[in-house]
């Protein structure tokens, strides 16, 4: 089971997708998410990401994300994750 998200992953769309991620988590066996038409992402959209990631290992989970826009892979590459979530 995938996700995938569109638009922009900022604060305030981070917010919105907070609980709907945990929810996610709860019920499928494996996280993925397709970022590869995400536009714009911002440092609460990355906490975001991390925190679904530890919600995802604490859960004995498997997470990662499929693909990415270029505006995300700048931002992996920023805080030097790639290899964290791809």
């Amino acid at each position: 089971m995938s996700l995938s998200l569109e638009g922009e992953l900022s604060v305030v769309r981070a917010n919105e997708l907070k609980e709907l991620f945990i929810d996610y988590v709860k019920t499928a066996k494996d996280i993925e998410l397709d970022l590869s038409s995400v536009s714009e992402i911002d440092t609460a959209g990355f906490q975001l990401l991390v925190a679904l990631k530890k919600e995802s290992d604490g859960m004995g989970r498997n997470f990662r994300i499929l693909s990415v826009s270029p505006a995300v892979e700048n931002l992996l590459d920023l805080y030097n994750v790639k290899d964290m979530f791809i």
